[in-house]
């Protein structure tokens, strides 16, 4: 009979990988044999000379894995760096060790791999190896994760196999996994061709995520290393189906390469119990980094779920549904006014492992961290497969247009006037007494009153001037519903040389979610 020993998918937000060597130890299944040293480089080509003797059916499996990959549409190659990855998941198996995606990807780390682990499976060699236990495995990767790297390995005596999935979706020329503080880390390579532009994301060891977005799929960057300490590089593909981490790695600045630690295998719990856990991780972490907590928001919470349980049942993974789109679709879908919003996907074997898997991810790190956030909806849903959890974290600015006044609408508007180096624009009585017109007919009218509220500025506007004897050389009247301040850089009349005097009155609009800010402004001195 085919024992499965042991499986793991690591499919999820981030792979952190890199290099070195693997020694078997003495014994039929090699317990406890493999160690493995760190590489000094990062390279996306197998290095040379690292093939070694993977064991006595290792050829054998991996025909039977390449034409199983073959015939699930991958074009996928043995590669010596996995098999040494191979070996290390049935030594940690015979162990009686459980690593988690973190800690296998620190193992990964330790070659110099860059690419993206999949999964991996250790299992019986008995009987037929075409329909081996790692079948089950490859069958339960979603269906948008490419494979085109695997490693084979089987025990000396024959009769224990072990199998690691992965995408390599870059070309790289190979960089220091250890450099010297003040050093450049030179990127130079492109990105596979299913992606249309490279983003490149760094993490120093201070915390805060510096990020860079190339016009193409080139990769042409010096990135300079000025602290002591790990920091994390980070290479997205950006296309059609959304954001995709190709690769992610530590780079070690004058430091010392933590030992790996086994790493507990924590119980999932209940995917509730998992939300509220994984909320107050991140409000954690945000707290550390000087930053207001975010507040739970039952709406957004909604789509999240949502999503996460259309991933399951869709056997996908990624920021963009072919059915719901991407998250600025699914949130306008339900109705939500928001200014900002943006999305984390995550897999884990709890919610400490999801969490820590998007904060190792420098660009997932980046929405945890950000500071214009005020919200998160955070749905996570339980698997039948490894992972057991899908994890979508919906972050949100959610704007109280209520608390805006007119002074600070006007204050807003010669603020960006005076970034522009422009005159300051003068309040005007009469077109102030126009504009209070216009909102209070809008404020007693029906919905959908804007008609009616701009007639009685006009009028208004017209009666005060014949009364004063007034002649207005030109004008505008404009009318615009706005979330926040920073919406007022949409209108261009308000950055005219040409503007010098101005009249403005506010309300809340009197439909949607949040309701808007209405704002009726007249100008002198320029045209709409």
């Amino acid at each position: 009979m085919r024992r499965l020993l042991w499986a793991l998918a690591l499919l999820g937000v981030a792979c952190s990988t890199s290099g070195g060597a693997v020694r078997s130890g003495a014994g039929a299944t090699g317990a406890n044999g493999v160690i493995l040293t760190g590489a000094s480089v990062y390279q996306t080509d197998p290095p040379a000379g690292a093939a070694q003797d993977a064991g006595p059916r290792a050829q054998e499996l991996a025909r039977v894995v390449e034409a199983a990959l073959r015939a699930r549409g991958d074009d996928a190659r043995s590669d010596p760096t996995l098999s040494m990855m191979a070996a290390w998941y049935h030594g940690e198996a015979v162990a009686g060790r459980n690593p988690n995606s973190a800690i296998s990807e620190g193992a990964a780390a330790r070659l110099g791999f860059v690419g993206a682990l999949h999964a991996a499976s250790v299992f019986s060699l008995e009987g037929d190896l075409a329909a081996g236990p790692w079948r089950d495995v490859l069958t339960q990767l979603v269906r948008n994760a490419p494979v085109n790297r695997f490693g084979v390995w089987s025990s000396p005596d024959g009769q224990i196999g072990s199998v690691v999935f992965a995408a390599v979706e870059l070309t790289l020329a190979p960089f220091p996994r250890h450099v010297g503080r003040g050093a450049s880390l030179r990127l130079r390579g492109q990105i596979a061709a299913r992606h249309q532009r490279a983003q490149i994301f760094l993490t120093p060891p201070a915390g805060a995520v510096e990020r860079h977005d190339l016009a193409g799929r080139a990769i042409n960057l010096d990135l300079r290393l000025a602290q002591t300490g790990t920091y994390r590089v980070e290479v997205m593909g950006d296309g059609p189906a959304g954001p995709v981490v190709l690769a992610n790695v530590p780079v070690f600045v004058d430091t010392v390469e933590a030992e790996l630690s086994p790493g507990a295998v924590a119980n999932p719990g209940d995917t509730a119990d998992a939300a509220a856990q994984m909320l107050g991780l991140l409000n954690g972490a945000r707290s550390a980094a000087h930053l207001p907590a975010l507040a739970w928001d039952p709406e957004l919470a909604a789509v999240a779920l949502g999503y996460s349980q259309e991933m399951i049942a869709g056997h996908f993974f990624g920021h963009v549904s072919p059915t719901t789109g991407n998250v600025a679709d699914r949130v306008r879908r339900a109705g939500i006014g928001l200014t900002i919003v943006g999305e984390n996907i995550s897999q884990g074997e709890s919610a400490q492992s999801a969490h820590e898997g998007l904060m190792d991810s420098p660009g997932h790190r980046a929405n945890m961290l950000d500071p214009r956030f005020t919200h998160v909806g955070i749905g996570v849903a339980a698997t039948k497969t490894e992972p057991p959890l899908v994890a979508t974290l919906v972050f949100a600015r959610r704007p109280d247009p209520s608390r805006l006044t007119a002074p600070q609408v006007v204050a807003a508007i010669n603020a960006l006037r005076r970034n522009k180096r422009l005159p300051q624009a003068l309040l005007d009585p009469t077109l102030q007494a126009a504009a209070t017109a216009g909102i209070d007919a809008f404020a007693k009218g029906a919905a959908g009153s804007k008609d009616q509220a701009m007639d009685a500025a006009e009028t208004t506007l017209r009666r005060e001037d014949r009364r004063l004897g007034l002649a207005r050389a030109g004008g505008c009247a404009e009318w615009l519903e706005i979330l926040e301040l920073e919406d007022l850089r949409e209108l261009p009349l308000l950055a005219s040389p040409n503007l010098k005097k101005l009249g403005l009155a506010v309300t809340l609009a009197k439909q949607g979610r949040p309701a808007p800010l209405v704002v009726l402004i007249l100008v002198e001195g320029t045209g709409c």
